[in-house]
């Protein structure tokens, strides 16, 4: 990577970082008392975009709000947004993290179908791939990330050990900036006002 490379990735990194805040969130639902309140998570994204100058289009300004709504806690304000475009893959992959998050495994690997080969798992799988993260485990022996296979991870893990759920909330939490990156990084297609 050269020097304009890593300025980049480390600027982006951080407007990420400014949204994803506070501790990983859990595997589950629960609620994390540093969590931002829904106003507040809605508020750090447009702060984001304006201080960074990043131009989204409303699909990934909304798309953002709803993976930081999931990261803050605020389930049914993600789950609303993963249904208003069923059918594209963004939000089929947001629809899948909300269901995982839930617990509803079933539905959560529909949808992982339904957003297909994603194309924000290349980046996830060179984030998982850094050594510094020791998460390469979690990739399959190809260097390919399965979202399937996370998913019985995370199932199986929820009754594991402390280390196993730190672990799949880290890989949780790498997935998360993955999808960010991707939303930041590609200009979408603005949302067409409904005919009528």
């Amino acid at each position: 990577m050269d020097a304009f490379s890593d300025s980049t990735s480390a600027a982006l990194d951080s407007d990420i970082a400014s949204v994803l805040t506070g501790e990983l969130p859990p595997l589950g639902m629960e609620a994390r008392p540093e969590s931002a309140s829904p106003a507040a998570a809605r508020a750090s994204v447009a702060a984001m975009l304006e201080s960074s100058g990043r131009e989204t289009g409303t699909d990934g300004r909304l798309l953002l709000e709803g993976l930081t709504l999931l990261w803050h806690g605020d389930w049914d304000s993600a789950h609303e947004i993963a249904q208003s475009r069923e059918g594209t893959p963004d939000y089929d992959l947001l629809h899948a993290i909300v269901h995982r998050r839930e617990g509803d495994f079933g539905n959560s690997c529909y949808w992982f179908r339904k957003a297909g080969k994603h194309p924000c798992y290349p980046l996830l799988e060179r984030r998982l791939a850094d050594p510094r993260q020791g998460l390469l485990d979690f990739l399959t022996p190809q260097g390919r990330w399965s979202p399937d296979a996370f998913l019985h991870q995370v199932s199986a893990g929820l009754a594991g050990s402390a280390e196993t759920k730190r672990l799949l909330r880290q890989v949780q939490a790498e997935e998360s900036r993955a999808f960010a990156e991707h939303l930041l990084a590609v200009p979408l297609r603005p949302v067409r006002p409904p005919r009528g």
